[in-house]
């Protein structure tokens, strides 16, 4: 099942990233990279899979919103 993820842009034209790390630094999936022009406000889904499509264990990962000037991160857990 997957997990709906919000995220509120900045207003800065350029390119976004959205990443999921495990807590150990490592890159388990890049949900969205894409140049945007403004403000955009956009929901995503995780399925709690890695980018090799096997599932995610349980516990906490790192979500990082890579803008023009800036990163914003979040911590989300992952209950299976």
């Amino acid at each position: 099942k997957a997990v709906s993820i919000y995220v509120g842009c900045s207003n800065y034209p350029g390119e976004y990233s959205l990443r999921i790390y495990n807590t150990a630094g490592e890159h388990i999936q890049t949900l969205d990279t894409r140049h945007l022009t403004g403000t955009l406000n956009q929901t995503y889904s995780w399925n709690g899979n890695n980018k090799n499509g096997d599932p995610c264990a349980s516990g906490v990962y790192i979500l990082q919103l890579i803008e023009p000037y800036s990163r914003k991160v979040k911590r989300l857990l992952l209950v299976r």
